[in-house]
C-alpha cells in the first residue's frame, strides 16, 4: 500500500477567498464613498435651496410690510381718518397680494375697531391690543417710538399662529 502524501500548500480554494473579499471590501468603499457624494451634493442643493426660499419669503413679506406703510402714508397724509376708505384699500391690498391674515384699525386706545377681511377675523373685533400677553408690549413700542414694530410669532386674537406688525398713524394732533 502507498503511503499517504502530505500536502504542504494551501487549498486552492483560499487564494480564491482572499481575492473575493478583497474585491468585495473594495466594492463596499467605493460605494460608500459615492453615497458620500451623493448625500454632501444634496445637502448642498437642499441648503443652497432653503438659501433662495429664504431669501423669497423675506421679499414677500418685505413687500407686503411696505404696502401696509404706504397705506399708512396714505391715512396720515388726510385731515380725516376715513375708515370705510381705509377698509375699501386694505381689502384692495388683501386680494391683490395673498398672504396677509388681516389689515386692522387699531384706535389710540389699542381696541381693534375694524378688521379686513372681516369673516375670519371676526374673533378680533373688539380685542385690546394693549392687554394681548405677546402683542401688548409691541404695540406699546410701536405707540410711544411713532415707529412700526413687528412682533415675534404669537397666538393671534382670531386664532392660530402669526406675527403682527403696528403702524401708529399720526396725525397733526398726535397718534389716531
Amino acid at each position: 500500500m502507498s503511503e499517504p502524501r502530505a500536502t504542504t500548500g494551501t487549498p486552492g480554494w483560499v487564494p480564491a477567498l482572499v481575492v473575493f473579499c478583497v474585491l468585495v471590501a473594495t466594492l463596499l468603499g467605493v460605494r460608500s464613498a459615492l453615497d458620500r457624494v451623493a448625500r454632501s451634493r444634496i445637502e448642498a442643493e437642499t441648503r443652497l435651496l432653503a438659501e433662495q426660499v429664504s431669501f423669497r419669503l423675506g421679499q414677500c413679506v418685505d413687500t407686503r410690510l411696505a404696502l401696509v406703510d404706504s397705506l399708512r402714508r396714505e391715512v396720515q397724509s388726510n385731515t380725516d381718518v376715513d375708515l370705510q376708505a381705509f377698509s375699501a384699500r386694505a381689502s384692495i391690498l388683501v386680494e391683490q397680494f395673498p398672504g396677509y391674515q388681516a389689515i386692522n384699525w387699531i384706535d389710540a386706545s389699542g381696541e381693534i375697531t375694524l378688521v379686513t377681511p372681516q369673516e375670519p377675523n371676526r374673533d378680533a373685533l373688539g380685542k385690546q391690543v394693549d392687554k394681548h400677553p405677546t402683542a401688548g408690549a409691541f404695540f406699546q413700542v410701536a405707540q410711544s417710538s411713532g415707529d412700526p414694530t413687528l412682533t415675534t410669532p404669537l397666538d393671534l386674537f382670531q386664532g392660530g399662529r402669526g406675527f403682527a406688525s403696528y403702524y401708529p398713524v399720526n396725525g397733526p394732533y398726535g397718534p389716531r
